[in-house]
């Protein structure tokens, strides 16, 4: 395996280069993370998505109530007559 740090450079070059391979591998580390948040996200907005539409789905399977027969006959209109008198 090659050594990223030459022993023979100074202290200080071979401090550069830690700092600079350190501040690489933290900003990949980042990058990772919110991906992955972002990733969850999605699956998370994906799976809430899901039980809506599920729940939908039940709400339209239901039949109405003018549409059911066991109950067809109980929905009756009413007609309300007013008499203005003098």
């Amino acid at each position: 395996m090659t050594s990223l740090i030459n022993p023979a450079e100074s202290p200080e070059r071979q401090n550069g280069k830690l700092i600079k391979i350190s501040q690489a591998l933290m900003r990949k580390v980042a990058q990772n993370t919110e991906q992955s948040g972002f990733a969850y996200h999605q699956f998370e907005r994906a799976a809430l998505l899901e039980t809506e539409v599920q729940q939908r789905t039940l709400e339209l399977e239901r039949p109405e109530p003018q549409d059911d027969p066991v109950t067809a006959g109980c929905h009756t209109n009413l007609r309300v007559s007013v008499t203005v008198g003098a």
